[in-house]
């Protein structure tokens, strides 16, 4: 089984920077990447791709990276937010963090401290996909093991009902009736073998059709 991709948006009016993160930071056989160059643009990807994780530039043209931070979770996006800034903006950051942001990196972007805060953003990511992963795997053994529950207690039940009964017939009608609760069958026929032509007769049926 493949492992699944993490997808991650990029978004910065810059195309240098964004070049740089695709090929130095976000290799293809380990990411998806998309790219955005401002926040109606970063919005339109978030709609159509759903990132893993989302790196964005606070100093965007026109809608800023604080307003994108808002904009972003008002979508649903619940992911990590790395926030880009200048080294000499803290007061930006800070803002960045009050908003939204999970992480942050300083320009001019280092390729070591960028891969830090993308694994640790991605390490809560995983363990999230990892844990749904499981819940839906507990949910459908739960769903079999009802299932075969429910067919023991049939037989069960089968079983005792057909201890009490003398003749055949009724007999064989209950068997149907049991084979039909076990398969969610529509129709049941049972057939038995002439013991001297060794042909099959009908001995009895549920729902048969006219």
């Amino acid at each position: 089984m493949s492992q699944q991709l993490d997808t991650i948006l990029i978004v910065d009016d810059d195309p240098g920077t964004r070049t740089l993160l695709r090929e130095q930071v976000f290799s293809s056989d380990t990411y998806r990447v998309f790219e955005a160059k401002d926040a109606p643009d970063a919005l339109l990807m978030l709609r159509q791709n759903r990132p893993d994780l989302i790196v964005l530039d606070l100093q965007l043209p026109g809608l800023s990276g604080h307003d994108l931070l808002v904009a972003v979770q008002s979508q649903g996006y619940r992911g990590p937010l790395i926030a880009m800034a200048e080294n000499t903006s803290p007061r930006s950051v800070i803002e960045a963090f009050r908003l939204g942001a999970t992480d942050y990196v300083t320009r001019p972007l280092r390729e070591a401290e960028v891969m830090a805060a993308v694994e640790r953003g991605l390490a809560d990511v995983r363990l999230r996909r990892e844990r749904n992963t499981l819940v839906t795997r507990l949910q459908s053994t739960n769903q079999q093991l009802e299932v075969r529950v429910k067919q023991l207690m049939t037989l069960y039940e089968i079983g005792q009902s057909v201890t009490a009964l003398s003749d055949m017939e009724s007999m064989f009608s209950r068997a149907l009736e049991a084979a039909l609760t076990l398969s969610g069958a529509d129709h049941a026929m049972l057939f038995l073998r002439d013991d001297k032509n060794g042909q099959l007769i009908l001995w009895a049926g549920k729902n048969l059709p006219l």
